[in-house]
């Protein structure tokens, strides 16, 4: 049970505290970026080392928070085309 449902007595006042805390969250992360450009392969590289925050890395990228889990999320399934492509290092560390 998370924490949320143990602050609330009522489940119904939990689920609404803890999706505003969401939305609230998610919004901090957008922001307008006029960058429209694909990603690049220092980027790529970036976005797989989760060495930093999300947040913090779209604030380096200038990129929305969204488009780092969406290209993270593409990358690891092999759903765009990138010259970086994290399941060869994954190979070459089981091997």
């Amino acid at each position: 049970m998370p924490k949320t449902f143990k602050l609330f007595k009522n489940e119904e006042k939990a689920l609404k505290y803890r999706n505003s805390q969401r939305k609230k969250n998610y919004a901090s992360g957008q922001f307008n970026s006029k960058k429209k450009i694909r990603f690049t392969l220092a980027e790529d590289k970036m976005v797989m080392s989760r060495k930093i925050t999300d947040r913090q890395l779209a604030e380096a990228l200038d990129r929305s928070i969204q488009s780092i889990q969406m290209r993270r999320y593409k990358l690891i399934r092999g759903l765009v085309h990138s010259d970086y492509q994290p399941f060869m290092e994954l190979e070459k560390i089981q091997k």
